[in-house]
């Protein structure tokens, strides 16, 4: 999906994706949600390609 959009031409700060991660406290404490430097719980669980593209654990 993210690729085509970058095919089409949208700008990567333009596309936003909703991450799924199990959460445990729901205040990015225990660190259960991180996701590279955020939390899923905190900062998300929807973010911008932008911001996450060079998170390899999103993409393996």
């Amino acid at each position: 999906g993210t690729k085509r959009l970058l095919e089409l031409g949208h700008r990567p700060e333009n596309i936003y994706l909703s991450m799924e991660k199990n959460m445990s406290c729901g205040l990015g404490k225990c660190g259960h949600c991180a996701l590279g430097r955020f939390y899923v719980c905190k900062d998300g669980p929807v973010f911008s390609y932008d911001l996450i593209k060079e998170i390899p654990e999103i993409w393996d």
